[in-house]
């Protein structure tokens, strides 16, 4: 397992990002190789995350060790579980422990079915689950401590999927490893209960139908950039909350949804801060540093602009998602109030950022692609009420914000 890049190794990037694809991403239009150049450079920077803490943490380097000679399908499996480059991040900067590097080497270990005995501080197992074992245990033979990895008493990651045609999307649902989302404020504290897995599971087989059916475009994106579910809790009684972090590429962190098209709704809006965060490793969209916040038309809090940024794009992903679902029902009232809604919020946002002095050049042509876009969007007739709701709802909002705020 050799990183691409180390601080001995000063040749630039292997991963680029054309002007054409960049526009193509911006958009929506998701070439297959662009997704794949995106996945691939993620999995290398947890690669090199795993070097950086065997270089610089003494404690990691013997478990290290174990991940080179691993190497094959059941490693890459383990290194790209989202909570591995998160544990990792938090290493280099201070705030985990080095040791559990151990952990990884036993998760791709007992994937492997390797015959070596691995001492880990805790019980997890990255992208595998969970004992109820406190302090350190072995792991060696099929089981942690006394604890069967296979067995009823081991708290799995539980595997969800659907399948409609040929078009099929795995997940896992990750509501057990420490480093899965660190430092939501929502974060689950509670595993899901066995009626709850029943439920998105009825809910991801619906939504993926939808999006298969009327989202096509969205399909190969959606099986590439989402691997894992996190719960988080509702912020309140109607609530819904959804998350991603830059830190845990490939986790979709959310609530239970309302329904099938609320959970195509939430997996199309979070996978594309996913996806811009990815660009954003590869390429810089934003340069300078200022203080300055912004308005926000979908939040109640000023955004500093890389926040505003991401928001604009993910509001283009949700702007396409209901234009698809009002052109295949045009008496689909609420398709058409949210496709309304949200054109115009973030073709606003989309005209700030480009007015603020800090793109890149590689940053005017993504955000030029994204202002064209919901240009385009807003060209399509829609009812007339829907046009007012979008009208008076973006003025309430404003006008709550500047009160707030001003």
């Amino acid at each position: 397992m050799k990183p691409s890049r180390s601080p001995e190794n000063t040749s630039p990037s292997p991963f680029t990002i054309s002007d054409i694809e960049l526009s193509a991403l911006a958009t929506g239009n998701w070439l297959p190789s662009t997704l794949d150049l995106l996945v691939a450079a993620q999995y290398s920077k947890n690669v090199l995350l795993l070097w950086a803490v065997a270089d610089s943490h003494a404690e990691a380097r013997e478990a290290y060790a174990v991940l080179e000679q691993l190497d094959g399908h059941h490693l890459s499996d383990v290194v790209r579980h989202p909570s591995v480059g998160a544990w990792a991040r938090h290493v280099m900067n201070g705030s985990a422990a080095a040791k559990r590097m151990a952990n990884v080497a036993a998760a791709v270990a007992h994937r492997s079915q390797a015959d070596m005995p691995i001492t880990i501080p805790d019980a997890a197992l990255p992208s595998i689950g969970v004992a109820d074992i406190n302090g350190p245990a072995v792991v060696a033979e099929g089981r942690i401590g006394d604890v069967e990895i296979e067995g009823p008493s081991f708290h799995h990651l539980r595997p969800l999927s659907a399948q409609t045609g040929n078009d099929r999307i795995a997940v896992l649902i990750d509501d057990v490893d420490p480093f899965r989302l660190p430092g939501h404020s929502l974060l689950s504290k509670l595993r899901l209960e066995e009626t709850e897995v029943l439920l998105w599971q009825r809910h991801l087989a619906a939504a993926w139908k939808l999006l298969v059916e009327r989202h096509p475009r969205t399909v190969p994106w959606l099986s590439k950039m989402v691997r894992v579910l996190t719960p988080l809790d509702r912020p309140g009684e109607r609530g819904q909350s959804s998350a991603t972090s830059r830190e845990t590429f490939g986790t979709v962190a959310l609530s239970t949804q309302p329904d099938a098209r609320w959970l195509a709704n939430t997996l199309v809006h979070e996978s594309m801060h996913a996806t811009l965060c990815a660009v954003l490793d590869i390429v810089p969209l934003l340069q300078g540093e200022d203080t300055q916040l912004y308005y926000a038309p979908w939040r109640p809090d000023p955004r500093p602009l890389p926040g505003l940024l991401q928001g604009t794009y993910a509001f283009l992903g949700v702007t396409r998602f209901w234009a698809k679902e009002f052109t295949h029902d045009p008496s689909d009232d609420f398709a058409a109030l949210e496709f309304a809604r949200w054109r115009a919020d973030a073709h606003q946002a989309a005209h700030v950022v480009l007015g603020s002095g800090r793109l890149t050049e590689a940053g005017r042509v993504w955000t030029e692609a994204m202002e064209q876009t919901l240009a385009e969007f807003r060209k399509v007739s829609l009812p007339e009420t829907a046009e007012e709701y979008a009208r008076s709802s973006s003025h309430e909002h404003a006008d709550r914000w500047r009160k707030r705020h001003l």
